[in-house]
């Protein structure tokens, strides 16, 4: 059970700190996170990312600690067997065809970032917590949290509103700013 939850400890974590880092932040993340888990913080580190106080390394070995390739931002975690990290785009594998006769506006092109936005939706509806998706304009984030909670959860559990999303970006306080 212990390995089980110091695992999840470790993904919720990543997500946790690290969701909202564009992608030069992440790998800045990777580093700094993968070697708190190891070694805990360096000295180099330290004066590099100006960090104020020494991180010592986890009392504890994680057990798990994620794979070497990549960045920690393309596992998640899968509790079964022993427990392993998977990588985001395996799911990607093996995926049907987008059906010719599918109207262009009705069409969900997945992605790393749709399979992993939605995994994430999910464990936070199972578990009845509030999420906040945030990232650049014109990525799909309202399409696909719109399509997963109209069309994929469980319609008896979940009564998603119509208008379900609410978008604030640069453009929508320029918008505004022109009409005053």
């Amino acid at each position: 059970k212990q390995w089980y939850q110091r695992r999840v400890r470790v993904f919720a974590c990543t997500w946790s700190l690290g969701a909202s880092l564009d992608s030069k932040s992440r790998k800045h993340f990777d580093g700094i996170f993968r070697e708190l888990m190891k070694d805990g913080l360096s000295l180099e580190s330290k004066r590099r990312y100006k960090i104020l106080v020494m991180v010592d390394a986890p009392k504890k070995a994680l057990g798990c600690p994620y794979p070497d390739e990549g960045n920690v931002f393309e596992y998640r975690f899968v509790n079964t067997g022993n427990g392993s990290w998977v990588r985001w785009d395996d799911d990607l594998k093996g995926l049907p065809a987008i059906p010719a006769d599918s109207e262009f506006g009705q069409i969900i092109v997945p992605t790393v970032n749709t399979i992993r936005y939605t995994a994430l939706m999910k464990m936070f509806l199972d578990h009845s917590k509030p999420s906040l998706f945030v990232g650049p304009t014109g990525t799909g984030k309202s399409i696909y949290i719109s399509d997963y909670l109209l069309n994929k959860v469980d319609q008896g559990k979940f009564k998603p509103v119509v208008e379900l999303c609410k978008n604030f970006h640069e453009s929508t306080r320029m918008l505004s700013l022109k009409f005053e």
